[in-house]
């Protein structure tokens, strides 16, 4: 069972409520005198910091002001992001920070491949940490899942300039799936949101990054 993960986001409260496009020029605003304030402020640090009769307590206090700007970028960025998914006028699924999972079947997949699968999509260690480092999970941020089934994963691509679909489960068996994983991924997470199977989906995001990571549970016995 082949997973395409994408659109990593940043931690905010998940709100179903959409900004304005004045709110969100107001917000792209400022961020830019936020980030220039940022950039400025770390060029002064690095110009002190080599100066060794520089009084160190205004250099903590210049870094100190620099991390509270990072932090306040970070909480407007947050609020830019944003993943859905929409069938004709309907909304079938919104989240805020969070993953999108595009999830692909493939024939010989079975319940015991969509078990792992959520397993792996609720645990992987994407998000940064305080130290910016990719170690924490979608749980650990109790972020928003967004699964959407997307059966051309499942395409063989390795010749000519047409794919093939040979190796795609049969639509029942996919949607049988895909709708197991969703129930699976909801006994273990509150905030899980999905796609129509079968239907011409329309989804919107924006890939913090981007990130995105294909992950990919075989069926036993391979």
């Amino acid at each position: 069972m082949p997973l395409l993960h994408a659109g990593q986001f940043r931690k905010r409260r998940v709100s179903n409520v959409s900004l304005t496009d004045e709110e969100l020029q107001s917000i792209r605003a400022r961020i830019t005198l936020l980030e220039l304030e940022h950039g400025d402020l770390d060029d002064i640090i690095d110009r002190l910091g080599q100066d060794p009769t520089q009084d160190q307590l205004q250099l903590r206090r210049l870094k100190k002001r620099k991390l509270a700007l990072k932090d306040q970028i970070t909480r407007l960025q947050a609020q830019l992001s944003e993943a859905s998914v929409r069938v004709g006028g309907e909304t079938l699924g919104r989240i805020g920070p969070g993953l999108v999972a595009l999830v692909g079947v493939e024939r010989g997949d079975g319940d015991a491949c969509v078990a792992r699968l959520v397993e792996r999509v609720l645990g992987y260690r994407v998000f940064a940490d305080a130290e910016g480092r990719m170690n924490r999970s979608l749980v650990d941020i109790d972020g928003g899942l967004l699964a959407v089934p997307q059966f051309t994963l499942a395409a063989d691509t390795k010749k000519g300039t047409r794919p093939g679909f040979s190796g795609a489960a049969a639509p029942a068996e996919g949607e049988r799936l895909f709708a197991r994983f969703v129930a699976v991924a909801r006994e273990r997470h509150a905030r899980v949101e999905t796609g129509r199977f079968g239907a011409d989906m329309k989804l919107s995001l924006v890939n913090d990054g981007p990130v995105t990571f294909w992950l990919q549970v075989k069926p036993q016995g391979e």
